[in-house]
């Protein structure tokens, strides 16, 4: 994936400062101590994502979390850690528990150069949304292992980033009736290093270019098909970026973006790359965010290589009264499988709103939608629509 990473400015409504209603958090020494916990209950129309045979049902969502921040003039190191403790009415089978904890800090070198990185560690559950979701008796658990450095320069014009970033991910089996379902062959190691170097023109603008390299590497010799999935690929891109004093900023880039197999069973996945990201921000009270990315993404789908994602979001933000936030975006995509002719097209749309009670409370009210639409769907219950309606109430110091 190529990302936007140089572009400063803010979404001013969700950035602005709010005495009267942000959280003050517990000094602690050189650090600052900021927990929170959010209380959910959602309604689901669709639990388990399915075509044929749809099940409702009621939820209760509980997130403790904490983060220690650094207040330092220079430098900054941040420690966090959290859980998602997920209780249904009727699918028990669908509980979960989710929990995280990671670190991450900068190192100013000087006023022109920092170094920067973290490290993070993550236990959780496949949504049932996801396309190589095993759809086990209960939702499959997985361990995440992420770490990424990056080393950030600017000389007048010219600016140099230099960065990479490893990902471990580890699946647990998934329990069917009189068995289970292997999922060693989808644990892996992702590596993907690269730059970006930018010249600034007329304060404003910023033409650069990008390359990065990756490799993603299996533990099993061969899945369970008997193909084996180690992969090596780049991306590279040529851009531009804008930035007027914050109000509205973004970048557009174009490029080429390849992954070659080890397996000669599996097809190459080659073609051009495009993304963007923009932030117009109208007014104080109104931000609009918007993007769109290309990712060649893994799966182990009978026949298929992996997918080319293409994605596109938008988000509007409002500030109706200086304690009601109003929140509406959508996103599409088209995950386009190599080796097997199969596309799949991927909506999502959300709407809430966030009503600030004091500093330390708020409530919380969201509806999201959900589709796939596949044109493999024949016998595999692929197709799926979901409505997911939730309240919540969010405590915070």
């Amino acid at each position: 994936m190529v990302h936007a990473q140089e572009v400063s400015g803010d979404d001013f409504v969700l950035t602005r400062e709010r005495p009267e209603y942000d959280p003050l958090g517990i000094r602690a020494g050189a650090f600052i101590f900021r927990p929170k916990l959010a209380n959910k209950v959602r309604y689901n129309d669709n639990v388990l994502a399915r075509e044929d045979d749809e099940e409702d049902d009621v939820s209760f969502l509980v997130s403790p979390q904490a983060r220690l921040e650094s207040d330092w003039n220079n430098h900054a190191l941040n420690l966090e850690a959290g859980a998602d403790i997920a209780r249904f009415v009727d699918r028990s089978d669908e509980d979960h528990v989710d929990y995280y904890g990671g670190l991450d800090g900068r190192l100013d070198i000087n006023r022109d150069t920092s170094l920067s990185g973290g490290v993070n560690y993550s236990r959780l559950n496949e949504p049932r949304r996801n396309p190589d979701e095993a759809d086990g008796q209960e939702r499959t658990e997985f361990d995440l292992i992420q770490g990424d450095l990056a080393f950030i320069r600017a000389l007048n014009r010219f600016s140099l980033r230099v960065d990479g970033a490893a990902t471990r991910f580890d699946f647990d089996d998934a329990d069917i009736a009189g068995g289970s379902i292997n999922n060693d062959d989808r644990d892996r190691t992702e590596v993907r290093a690269g730059a970006r170097g930018g010249y600034r023109i007329q304060g404003a603008y910023e033409l650069f270019v990008q390359g990065y390299g990756n490799q993603r590497i299996y533990d099993a010799a061969r899945d369970d098909n008997g193909l084996d999935r180690d992969s090596r690929g780049f991306e590279v891109a040529v851009g531009a970026a804008a930035d007027f004093s914050g109000v509205t900023f973004g970048e557009v880039f174009f490029g080429w973006l390849s992954q070659d197999f080890d397996d000669g069973g599996l097809d190459s996945i080659d073609g051009p790359l495009v993304g963007a990201s923009v932030t117009w921000n109208p007014s104080g009270l109104t931000a609009v965010v918007g993007s769109v990315e290309c990712t060649v993404e893994e799966t182990t789908f009978t026949g298929a290589s992996g997918y080319v994602s293409t994605a596109v979001d938008l988000t509007v933000t409002h500030e109706l009264l200086r304690n009601v936030i109003l929140e509406a975006g959508g996103s599409f995509a088209r995950n386009d499988y190599e080796g097997i002719g199969r596309d799949d097209d991927v909506y999502e749309a959300e709407v809430g709103a966030r009503y600030l009670l004091n500093r330390n409370a708020y409530l919380t009210a969201t509806y999201n939608f959900f589709k796939r639409d596949s044109d493999q769907d024949v016998g595999q219950n692929l197709d799926y629509d979901q409505n997911v309606f939730a309240i919540g109430l969010e405590l915070q110091l």
